[in-house]
């Protein structure tokens, strides 16, 4: 009985190495995207990166906003995001250590994100405003006093004249490019890519993704056939980041069979931030 077990088992390897061998077995395309390392964009020309994408958790950011000179104190301080060059700050509570009134006064460093240069356009409840000075640094102080245990919440907010934040570099507390894939192919000259951005910061980054065409097109159908000669020479367009808060054109840069392309629209998809997702398009 243990001879005819061991014969078969030794049959059944030989048939599955010899379906493994023969051509046609599996779908060419099946067969030659699957057997190619995932190619992911990275963040500099000609840049390609086959290491697994990161899942961070999103780090603690930099706090722009401060307690000013005196006695303030922040009891509490959150963010409303509503896009890359609009927001509020949520929840902004301060206290004093003064047993007497005194106004209170925070110091806001408008050279941090989310402000990225620009200075609020709204301050409740009324306080006057002092800079910002070369550093960057604008302070507030309260037109009210406060003491003791008392509390002021306090909103402060960009509606108009925000900046986009600066493009950053790709990592674990900024956001990752993912690999791009061809979407669609008419089997002559028109194919369509996608591929995704993902954020992880506590305020909007800039980003940016280079796309290698050649590498695109060499891991799908591999170099040489009729495919890839198909569509190497077509140079493609119609650039598009799409994400929770709708989609936009980008911005894109060409050198040989490498793309390289940010958002441009303030509203849409110049940024990304944890929990979001930006999805880069093109078509030849």
């Amino acid at each position: 009985m243990k001879r005819w077990i061991l014969i078969t088992a030794a049959l059944v390897v030989g048939v599955i190495a010899a379906a493994v061998a023969l051509p046609g077995v599996v779908g060419t395309s099946y067969a030659a995207w699957n057997a190619t390392a995932p190619v992911a964009a990275g963040v500099s020309a000609g840049t390609w990166s086959a290491t697994p994408t990161p899942t961070p958790t999103p780090p603690a950011s930099g706090n722009p906003i401060t307690s000013g000179s005196g006695p303030t104190t922040i009891v509490a301080l959150n963010w409303q995001l509503s896009s890359p060059v609009q927001f509020c700050t949520s929840g902004l509570k301060v206290g004093t250590t003064s047993s007497t009134p005194v106004p209170w006064v925070l110091r806001i460093d408008t050279k941090q994100a989310p402000f990225n240069g620009a200075a609020p356009t709204q301050i409740e409840p009324t306080a006057t405003t002092t800079g910002p000075n070369a550093s960057g640094i604008l302070t507030i102080t309260g037109q009210n006093s406060i003491s003791g245990s008392q509390t002021q919440d306090v909103s402060i907010c960009i509606y108009t004249g925000g900046k986009p934040p600066a493009v950053a570099a790709a990592g674990s507390s900024t956001y990752t490019v993912g690999s791009f894939e061809i979407t669609s192919y008419n089997g002559f000259d028109y194919a369509c890519i996608r591929g995704t951005v993902t954020g992880y910061s506590q305020f909007y980054v800039g980003w940016t993704a280079t796309i290698d065409w050649d590498a695109v097109l060499a891991a799908k159908y591999g170099r040489g056939t009729t495919a890839y000669q198909n569509l190497i020479a077509k140079p493609l367009g119609s650039w598009l980041a799409t994400g929770p808060r709708g989609g936009g054109t980008m911005a894109v840069t060409r050198s040989g069979n490498v793309y390289t392309g940010s958002g441009s629209d303030g509203w849409t998809s110049s940024g990304t931030k944890v929990g979001e997702t930006q999805v880069v398009t093109a078509c030849t």
